[in-house]
């Protein structure tokens, strides 16, 4: 077992990155997905340490399912602006 903080942190990474590439790496779309400012996503891409073009790791463990649902649900309120 390991600490949650840990856990967290890790599925944090990896679901950034998913979200990242799955927006081409435009970080400002990135930050609409998720819900936070662009200069928020950039803290978060320092303190885990991620760099542009990263690929998403094979085992990471962010559910796939989960982001198509995101990704449609900010492109429709993009749409609504």
């Amino acid at each position: 077992m390991r600490p949650l903080a840990a856990v967290m942190s890790e599925y944090e990474r990896a679901y950034l990155v998913r979200v990242l590439a799955s927006c081409e790496w435009r970080r400002m779309e990135a930050a609409e997905v998720l819900g936070i400012s662009r200069k928020n996503l950039w803290e978060k891409m320092a303190a885990h340490r991620i760099e542009d073009g990263e690929k998403p790791g094979a085992d990471a463990e962010c559910d796939k399912t989960d982001l198509p649902r995101v990704i449609r649900r900010a492109a429709r309120r993009g749409a609504r602006r």
